[in-house]
C-alpha cells in the first residue's frame, strides 16, 4: 500500500477511537467513569486527532500541487528551448539563403523564424533583426510572392508583437504577385 493510504487509514482509526472514548465517557459504562479529567482528555484527543488529520491531508494536497506546478514549468521551459532552437535554425538558414540571393527562400525562413519567436519567451528582441532582413530583401532583392505565401506571412505578422506591423504588411502587399489570369489575349 502507499504511504498516503496508511496515513489516511490511521487518521480515520484515531478519530474513531477518540469519538468512541468520548461516547464511553458520556454513557456511564463501567469500568469508565465520567469525571471531568477523562472527558477533557477525550475532547483534547479528538481535537488533536482532527488537527493532525487536517495537516496530513494538506500535506498530500500540497505535494500534488507542487508536482503539477513543476510539471507545467518543465513543459514550458522545454517548449521555450525547442522553439528557440527552431528560431535559430530558421533564422540562420534565412541568412544563408539571403547570402545566395535566394530571396523567396530567405523570406520563408525568416518568417518561420519569426513564428517560432512568437511561441517562446526567449530573445523577443530578435524580432527587430528579422524585420531588418525582410526590409533589406524588399529593398535590394525584389521578389514576387504568391497570394498563399503573402497570406501565410501576414498571419505570422499578426501573431508577432512588433512595432512595424503596418510597414511589414505594406512590404508584403508590394511583394504579392499580380495575377494576369483574368486577362484575355486578343485574337486575330
Amino acid at each position: 500500500m502507499k504511504k498516503e493510504n496508511w496515513t489516511f487509514g490511521l487518521s480515520i482509526a484515531s478519530i474513531v477511537i477518540s469519538v468512541t472514548t468520548l461516547w464511553l465517557c458520556k454513557m456511564d459504562i463501567k469500568p469508565y467513569d465520567t469525571d471531568g479529567a477523562s472527558l477533557s482528555i477525550a475532547v483534547l484527543t479528538l481535537v488533536v486527532t482532527i488537527y493532525m488529520a487536517n495537516q496530513i491531508y494538506n500535506a498530500f494536497v500540497l505535494k500534488r500541487e507542487i508536482k503539477k506546478s513543476t510539471q507545467k514549468d518543465i513543459e514550458e521551459s522545454s517548449n521555450n528551448i525547442l522553439y528557440h532552437n527552431m528560431y535559430l535554425t530558421f533564422f540562420f538558414q534565412g541568412v544563408n539563403e539571403l547570402k545566395k540571393t535566394h530571396s523567396e527562400a530567405a523570406l520563408y525562413y525568416l518568417f518561420k523564424s519569426m513564428e517560432c519567436l512568437t511561441k517562446t519567451n526567449i530573445d523577443k528582441d530578435k524580432m527587430d533583426e528579422i524585420i531588418v532582413k525582410i526590409k533589406m530583401i524588399h529593398k535590394d532583392y525584389p521578389v514576387e510572392l504568391s497570394k498563399d505565401d503573402v497570406f501565410e506571412y501576414k498571419r505570422i505578422i499578426h501573431l508577432a508583437d512588433i512595432k512595424e506591423k503596418k510597414e511589414v504588411m505594406s512590404i508584403l502587399d508590394d511583394m504579392e504577385a499580380v495575377s494576369y489570369t483574368h486577362l484575355t489575349l486578343p485574337t486575330n
